[in-house]
């Protein structure tokens, strides 16, 4: 795995998550944001997650749109942290979300 995309293996489904990768919210999912923090519901089975500060604005920022490169450079306007470890832990973040079932990616 490089720096630029993430694997992920779900159900034995093989995808690649690039920074050009566009994601999406699930249709399967509901969410709210209160004080900086996402609090996004799988309604399928009611799993529920929490994000931080950093996760709360990218999952604000996908839109279906806008590329999950596009989503760094706004973030990085808004957080002070290297473009390098936010590209990675953004791949990271959407592959987790990915499995989970809470995010799409169009590759």
């Amino acid at each position: 795995m490089n720096s630029n995309s993430a694997s992920t293996g779900a159900s034995g489904n093989c995808s690649t998550i690039s920074l050009d990768s566009i994601p999406r919210h699930s249709p399967d999912t509901a969410s709210r944001v209160v004080d900086g923090e996402a609090l996004i519901v799988r309604l399928s089975d009611n799993v529920v997650m929490i994000l931080n500060a950093v996760g709360s604005r990218i999952w604000e920022l996908v839109d279906g749109r806008r590329s999950l490169r596009a989503i760094v450079g706004q973030i990085q306007t808004e957080f002070d942290a290297e473009l390098d470890v936010l590209e990675r832990d953004a791949l990271t973040f959407t592959e987790e979300l990915v499995e989970r079932r809470l995010l799409t990616v169009n590759s």
